[in-house]
């Protein structure tokens, strides 16, 4: 029975690899499509581990040519647009990934600023966006901006190892 384990166990290793594959590619692919057509797209990114999430934004940067800008969120920011006007007013960068959600003091008054400046950060940013959270920010992003979560659709997950 244990000369069963080692293989079952790289199974189910090659099986989340795989599987993180297939959710960058599917990212990658969505924000091609929309730096492309120059039009805003959000993409809801959902990983709970701080530290595999940096591994798949640097896989991210790898496996598209589109020109990602990282945002990392101030703490204490409580609007969404302000960070993305100040990113769009430097070099223009592509596509946004923004990060850090999970540490704002106030996150309900920052997803509810965002659910009602939805309308001009489509306006203003004619790229994809993306929101990388955890499963407890992506829950609070549908209980308060859920006209934004919308936009954004269904979220793609990574994997819990």
């Amino acid at each position: 029975m244990s000369s069963l384990a080692p293989a079952t166990h790289l199974t189910v290793l090659s099986s989340v690899v795989s599987k993180d594959e297939e959710v960058l590619n599917a990212i990658a692919r969505a924000i091609s499509l929309s730096a492309e057509a120059e039009e805003f797209s959000l993409l809801l990114v959902c990983c709970d581990d701080v530290g595999l999430r940096r591994q798949y934004i640097e896989r991210l940067y790898a496996a598209t040519t589109v020109t990602l800008q990282e945002v990392a969120l101030h703490p204490r920011i409580t609007s969404l647009l302000s960070p993305i006007e100040s990113c769009l007013n430097a070099d223009l960068p592509n596509g946004l990934m923004i990060t850090g959600l999970e540490t704002l003091v106030q996150l309900r008054e920052f997803l509810e600023n965002a659910n009602i400046e939805r309308n001009a950060l489509q306006n203003t940013a004619k790229l994809p966006l993306l929101l990388w959270v955890n499963r407890e920010v992506l829950a609070k992003l549908q209980r308060y901006a859920p006209d934004l979560k919308n936009w954004g659709g269904s979220a793609y997950y990574f994997p819990a190892r």
